[in-house]
């Protein structure tokens, strides 16, 4: 079902990220979030992902703010949070 689906899609965005596959991570965790919309994890990092394409920050800053709003106290969300605004502003 659609558990297994999200299981399995979140092993092959980490392999994807080990393997600094940035793309195939982008498009999962795409799927992922398609089929998931509160999942934190792949909000933040794709926000990490995106960030780096100037095209991309409004996209990577929104879901970067989702998953801090999803979990204000991860120090991770907020450093992804932190390094996505400073590329917004440096951009803007």
């Amino acid at each position: 079902g659609r558990d297994a689906l999200l299981r399995r899609l979140r092993v092959l965005a980490a392999f994807s990220e080990n393997r600094a596959d940035q793309q195939l991570a982008e498009i999962v965790y795409r799927r992922i979030l398609q089929l998931d919309q509160g999942a934190h994890i792949a909000s933040n990092n794709l926000a990490m992902i995106l960030y780096r394409d100037p095209q991309s920050l409004d996209e990577a800053l929104m879901l970067a703010e989702k998953a801090v709003s999803a979990m204000p106290a991860n120090a991770d969300y907020q450093d992804t949070l932190n390094v996505v605004l400073a590329a917004w502003e440096s951009a803007q």
